[in-house]
């Protein structure tokens, strides 16, 4: 139910919510390598850094995609639930 919903608002999502979190930029601050889980629209990307970005959304990993690529950011994207992620510790 929750992934329809997502597949749904993806477009509308991706145009709400835009700007990196003020407490992700300065968590994220000097690292240029990290997990995304939840990626969403890749609104949390840093610019040229490299992401491994998952995300049950199909829609919103093909935001992700293109939000990476005008953002210069290296993302490895994979649909998979957050519950059940196909990488190892």
């Amino acid at each position: 139910m929750q992934q329809e919903i997502w597949e749904a608002i993806a477009e509308q999502w991706k145009k709400f919510r835009t700007t990196l979190i003020v407490e992700v930029q300065g968590f994220l601050k000097n690292t240029d390598y990290y997990l995304d889980i939840g990626c969403g629209s890749g609104r949390n990307f840093v610019v040229n850094s490299t992401v491994i970005g998952t995300d049950f959304s199909y829609n919103m990993l093909k935001h992700a995609k293109q939000f990476a690529k005008e953002k210069n950011v290296k993302a490895f994207l994979i649909k998979a639930d957050a519950t059940a992620l196909p990488i190892k510790d």
